[in-house]
């Protein structure tokens, strides 16, 4: 491996070693170099790995991959970091070092979980920029069109079940789906998209009166250019097809024991490939939405803290820890399941969250008692504390789960309100006697401004509690933390 390190980069290494001490333990130098050299062989895949539309699983399948090569590079800086580990070795450190300490290693965790992103957000951009915005909507518009004249697929038009036969017969007079091939998640945004058919006006220009064959003829021919456009092969020839087309519609309504199914123009990968380029173009990319972004930054902070807790405590107690943390959760939603039916349906209902509140609460009061203990490292409060001090950034928001959830502080539950909502509509119906009067009144819109305002304050505090509890912790929680660890290291032990 010591033969991959450049020459400058040794040298800058002996120099951080006899200045800055804490900088070299962290590897930042080596992790922002290799970083960096990794973040363009991820942008560079991105820009030469050829595209497939008519999948929907390469980014993921892709993102995944990276994230594979990630988790190997931090496994090795984990190591490389670890084994320099002046807590257990007793070596003098300013309390101030520890906020230094956090954020080179959250800085060395957060460049290794970027690996992914430059070639996501990279590939992501070359599908939406296979064609134009106008284009892509004009391609729709014409495969919604031309598509009911190349009969593979029955379920489009309407249909009816003949008892004596036993059989399904299909009208293709008659069409029921009109826009196939609009992505669902454009299809009902006519401000944005206002060139974009809809269902109605497809329906409009689509008529009851059949076409001229020169038009279906014109239709079948832009399906044709469409489909070759985007890599797929027709299988037929247009005037088959407006043959077939003109056959079928003097013979319906047919049997679908008559039908022979044809996949002549890979209909439903067309679709998917239209629905990709779609999505890339004008939805939010998944690494840009604030729970993607706030679970990559709560895996990196937390791998940060379980790496700074691995050089403060002793290693038998820090593995009793992390699996304390995957069977407590169990055991108590197992006891959650088992506890007694309450009329209280609040408590029965968040039994859960309460009880890991109660293990949160009793490893803080531990943790206080371990503060003044001078005589015996005791394991118990040991694990106590490191399950404190892993709990606090995540609590405060727990907390107010439980009080939204237990109490009325944040004003009535939806349930609450659309309760009351619902026994004022069976009084203004008995009232009225129209089932629709309610809807109409001023009563029903109070009960959903009610419901949507408590819910906008449930959402600030849940937020404030967030950030709060992050800053709490970094600036006080982290260095008396250290503190303590440090100090139960030093305690004498019973053999």
């Amino acid at each position: 491996m010591k033969k991959l390190i450049p020459p400058f980069l040794k040298k800058f290494d002996d120099y951080l070693l006899l200045n800055y001490p804490l900088l070299w333990i962290s590897k930042l130098h080596y992790v922002l170099f290799y970083g960096v050299c990794m973040l363009l062989f991820s942008a560079l895949v991105g820009f030469i790995i050829p595209l497939n539309l008519s999948q929907t699983q390469d980014l993921g399948l892709w993102y995944t991959m990276f994230t594979i090569l990630s988790i190997v590079a931090l496994c090795f800086w984990i190591y490389r970091n670890v084994i320099f580990n002046i807590e257990k070795k007793f070596g003098l450190r300013k309390w101030t070092d520890e906020y230094k300490v956090f954020f080179l290693n959250f800085v060395c965790v957060l460049m290794f979980m970027s690996f992914p992103l430059p070639f996501t957000s990279i590939y992501n951009s070359r599908v939406a920029k296979v064609v134009t915005d106008v284009e892509l909507i004009e391609d729709i518009n014409t495969l919604n069109l031309s598509s009911p004249f190349i009969v593979n697929d029955l379920n489009n038009y309407e249909s009816h079940y003949d008892s004596i036969t036993e059989s399904y017969f299909y009208d293709i007079r008659k069409l029921q789906r009109y826009d196939d091939y609009t992505p669902w998640h454009i299809k009902y945004d006519t401000l944005k998209f206002q060139n974009l058919l809809s269902s109605f006006q497809l329906e409009k220009r689509y008529g009851t009166q059949k076409k001229s064959d020169a038009e279906i003829l014109k239709l079948i021919n832009k399906h044709i250019f469409i489909l070759n456009k985007y890599g797929f092969k027709f299988n037929s020839t247009s005037e088959f097809e407006l043959k077939t087309y003109n056959e079928l519609y003097e013979k319906s309504p047919i049997s679908i024991n008559t039908f022979n199914y044809r996949n002549i123009g890979s209909k439903y990968e067309l679709s998917r490939c239209i629905e990709n380029i779609a999505d890339a173009k004008f939805n939010t990319l998944f690494i840009w939405k604030l729970e993607f972004l706030h679970f990559l930054f709560y895996a990196s902070f937390y791998i940060t803290l379980l790496v700074m807790l691995f050089k403060m405590v002793n290693w038998r107690q820090y593995l009793i820890t992390l699996l304390a943390l995957v069977i407590i959760p169990i055991v108590l939603f197992i006891i959650s399941q088992v506890l007694p039916y309450s009329t209280n349906y609040r408590f029965r209902e968040n039994a859960y969250t309460i009880l890991l509140s109660v293990i949160f609460f009793t490893s803080l009061l531990f943790t206080i008692l371990s503060i003044n203990e001078d005589n015996r490292f005791s394991a118990f409060k040991n694990i106590c504390s490191q399950i404190f001090y892993l709990s606090v950034p995540v609590f405060p928001m727990l907390f107010v789960y439980v009080l939204k959830s237990v109490t009325n502080i944040f004003g009535p539950s939806y349930n609450d309100v659309y309760s009351l909502s619902a026994s004022t509509k069976y009084e203004a119906e008995t009232w009225n006697n129209t089932a629709s009067s309610y809807y109409n009144t001023a009563e029903y819109l109070y009960t959903q401004l009610l419901a949507d305002y408590w819910r906008h304050q449930y959402e600030l505090w849940f937020w404030a509690m967030m950030y709060g509890a992050l800053a709490v912790f970094i600036l006080m929680i982290l260095p008396l933390m250290k503190q303590l660890f440090v100090k139960q290291l030093a305690l004498p032990r019973n053999s």
